[in-house]
């Protein structure tokens, strides 16, 4: 039998402390989020719920959050680190590298998803 919680929950902890951190931040400073935000939180829910009822589920869904949070779609922190290209396109490095962390502790998982 699995784990429960293992190591493909490491992403997916630190974006939820991220979102903790930001709801803290918000609610002592009286920091107003934008809908960037409300997606972000949105999509990690999902994603936190889909983790402990179907894997798949939650391998393809979170590959499509990091994906519009990397392109700077959505937002999870109150601060953004982006860097961009012309004011054409940004990219969120806090994104970036939980996106780097996803696939280097789902690398199993993945590959019995998306079979060569």
């Amino acid at each position: 039998m699995r784990a429960i919680i293992s190591k493909e929950f490491i992403p997916l902890a630190l974006c939820i402390a991220l979102l903790l951190l930001s709801e803290i931040k918000g609610v002592g400073f009286t920091y107003n989020f934008s809908e960037k935000y409300d997606i972000g939180f949105l999509f990690i829910l999902i994603s936190a719920i889909s983790f402990f009822l179907h894997r798949k589920t939650y391998l393809i869904l979170f590959t499509i959050t990091l994906f519009l949070g990397s392109l700077n779609f959505i937002n999870i922190f109150y601060n953004t680190y982006t860097f961009g290209i012309a004011d054409i396109i940004h990219f969120n490095l806090i994104f970036i590298g939980i996106f780097i962390l996803f696939f280097v502790t789902n690398k199993k998982s993945m590959n019995t998803i998306f079979p060569k």
